[in-house]
């Protein structure tokens, strides 16, 4: 007989055994900025599963129907001070901490509209980090494996998993802006200023769950596929699907990124760490793994899907190669990694 899981393990489909979470717990009140996104909504439930649902804050682009929601615009400094000093006026609890997983993480229109990107990649961080440093909140803050994705352009002998130790080398304006962040975030750390911010930045990348309303890349394949293969009727779903087979990086599961972060954010753990999966693999075979998840015909649906090299596929903005994000520093620390096996395992079934 199975031993019966824990609470949070029925939940989220935690593998207690899998798990390596030490315990920590959030003190103070939460806020999360972007909180309607895919990270953010793991980051609520995770929350919830926690029992801290009277510490958490969470923005809203729409107005607020709650008590503890707050308006925002990512892309307004004055929005961002208002929802961050409301926050604090309303917590009353000192120090809290404030988690970022809101951005403009389009990376085409991010190249097409480089002020936007500007604005909402970088001057909202800015401006987070300002008001943290002087607020006193922990910052958390997510950064992406693309501050890596011009190395193996330039040399291509320098290819991932990279370490948090590696130089980044930025291939994009949407990367540019997250190597501009996190070097604001830090110079702004430093323990001999007058007044130090407290931060975790986390980089990570291929961010997947099962989520109707997510456009994640394993959500648009499945609903791509139900559409031509189930007779599905998913609206906004391209006429077809093309898959580079030269991107190489470390599929995130979002349940087990908010975890690890909330992990990170409860020790106040200083610096940069990367989390994603385990695994290193390339889009197109995360794909045909995605398909035996999925349970549709590996043949049937392969044959609706076009397997092409990046430089075919002509995108406006660069994309990281053999990238991957090494993972020692976290695992090291008892934070919880994942393999792509273990999240397919207790992945929500297709509906």
């Amino acid at each position: 007989m199975k031993k019966k899981k824990s609470e949070l393990a029925k939940l989220w489909g935690l593998k207690p055994q899998g798990s390596k979470l030490q315990g920590s717990e959030l003190q103070g009140p939460i806020l999360i900025l972007g909180a309607n996104g895919q990270v953010g909504r793991c980051l609520r439930r995770a929350l919830e599963a926690r029992g801290l649902n009277k510490q958490v804050w969470f923005s809203s682009r729409k107005q607020p129907s709650s008590a503890r929601e707050i308006e925002l615009e990512l892309a307004n400094p004055a929005s961002i001070e208002a929802c961050i000093r409301k926050f604090t006026k309303e917590a009353g609890q000192g120090k809290g901490t404030v988690i970022l997983s809101g951005a403009f993480t389009h990376v085409d229109a991010c190249e097409e509209d480089q002020q936007k990107c500007r604005q909402v990649n970088f001057e909202a961080t800015k401006t987070v980090t300002d008001l943290c440093t002087e607020l006193g909140h922990h910052f958390v803050f997510y950064s992406s494996e693309y501050v890596y994705g011009g190395a193996e352009y330039e040399d291509p002998s320098i290819v991932g998993p990279f370490k948090e130790s590696d130089p980044v080398a930025p291939c994009s304006a949407y990367a540019q802006a997250k190597v501009d962040s996190e070097s604001y975030i830090l110079e702004n750390s430093v323990l001999e200023k007058t007044k130090a911010l407290s931060a975790t930045i986390i980089r990570t990348t291929v961010i997947f769950s099962w989520d109707s309303r997510d456009k994640n890349f394993a959500m648009q394949l499945y609903r791509y596929l139900a559409n031509r293969l189930s007779g599905k009727n998913y609206p906004g779903v391209p006429d077809r699907f093309r898959i580079p087979t030269d991107q190489v990086s470390s599929p995130t599961y979002a349940p087990i990124l908010a975890e690890a972060t909330l992990e990170l954010a409860a020790r106040k753990a200083p610096g940069i760490y990367h989390l994603t999966g385990s695994d290193s693999v390339a889009r197109s075979e995360f794909a045909k793994q995605l398909i035996r998840v999925f349970g549709f015909s590996q043949a049937d649906a392969e044959a609706e899907l076009e397997f092409v090299a990046t430089k075919d596929l002509h995108q406006t903005a660069r994309r990281p190669l053999t990238a991957g994000l090494n993972t020692d520093k976290a695992k090291a620390e008892g934070v919880p990694i994942w393999s792509l096996e273990e999240a397919y395992a207790e992945w929500k079934p297709p509906e």
